[in-house]
């Protein structure tokens, strides 16, 4: 059981996200009254794919226990590293294999022509045409990464404070002040935030759970405080909307972590913004070569009237 005392607190946009997670997952359960159909449409020969169909039928079945999941295990736990990945799970199975699949089908049908920037709309956004509950799942699920993302920078800072502002209960080794009363002897290489005391450890770095101590070991420079850059939200949030800007964005935030210009706390979320803006390029891409290829086809027929 945790103790009430190290528990972590539970931030305001990690409560919001988790919340809109477990709606999402109760409102995706719509999707299993049409189960039976899925099952019954896989079987039958003259299904041109039956393996889209088996995909919807796990979606169905796996994205309501992997949202309500998630949105438990944030009310639990309190880690918002995990549950975004968690939620950025959900919204690929449910968002963004739907719309490689829908993309998938048509091929196989010989009806890409179809396939216009309305059609990807309503395939995101389906609560635009009906007013099912799955619809508005599949907007939450659309939405809630950039909450969840949110969540862990808010998460970030406030760790970044605590260590910054150490309780007044805090001291060092006997006979010496209290620690709140002490100039900082030194700075975290990784957070910039101050150290004081001496001889103890005076906190506990929040990504690796190492003691911080007060003096430096000989040899090493002495550190100062770097910047928070919010590079890395940008570069994250930027992949879901913009992703050629959010892959520049990303290189340019792990660039200035390379060169420990910023701290290096939020290196796997600018890798993340890294990741989807290329993942998201490269559907763009097949999508633009798909319509130039069906363009040609068409101009290149010989029509007459």
């Amino acid at each position: 059981m945790t103790d009430p005392k190290t528990a972590k607190p539970l931030n305001r946009m990690l409560l919001v996200s988790a919340a809109l997670s477990i709606v999402g997952g109760l409102l995706s359960l719509s999707l299993l009254q049409m189960l039976q159909t899925m099952v019954t449409w896989t079987q039958d020969p003259s299904n041109p794919a039956p393996w889209i169909t088996a995909y919807y039928i796990a979606s169905s079945v796996v994205t309501p226990i992997l949202a309500i999941g998630a949105g438990v295990f944030a009310l639990i736990k309190r880690d918002a590293k995990r549950f975004m990945w968690l939620v950025v799970a959900t919204w690929a199975l449910f968002n963004l294999l739907d719309l490689v699949f829908q993309f998938v089908w048509l091929m196989l049908q010989g009806d890409l022509w179809s396939f216009s920037p309305d059609a990807i709309l309503d395939i995101l956004l389906p609560v635009l045409n009906t007013g099912e509950l799955y619809a508005f799942a599949s907007l939450i699920f659309l939405l809630n990464p950039i909450l969840a993302i949110i969540a862990v920078y808010a998460e970030r800072n406030s760790a970044a404070q605590n260590l910054a502002t150490p309780s007044a209960f805090q001291t060092s080794t006997e006979g010496e002040q209290p620690v709140s009363n002490q100039q900082p002897t030194g700075y975290d290489p990784q957070t910039g935030a101050p150290i004081y005391g001496q001889g103890q450890p005076v906190g506990y770095d929040p990504q690796t759970g190492a003691p911080i101590y007060a003096q430096a070991q000989p040899g090493q420079p002495q550190t100062w405080p770097k910047p928070e850059s919010q590079l890395p939200l940008v570069s994250l949030i930027l992949a879901f909307f913009f992703p050629i800007a959010g892959i520049v964005v990303g290189h340019i935030a792990l660039g200035q972590m390379r060169r420990n210009e910023i701290p290096s706390t939020n290196e796997g979320m600018a890798k993340a913004g890294l990741i989807l803006g290329y993942v998201f390029t490269a559907l763009t891409v097949i999508v633009v070569v798909a319509y130039i290829a069906i363009f040609a086809s068409i101009m290149g027929g010989d029509y007459y009237y």
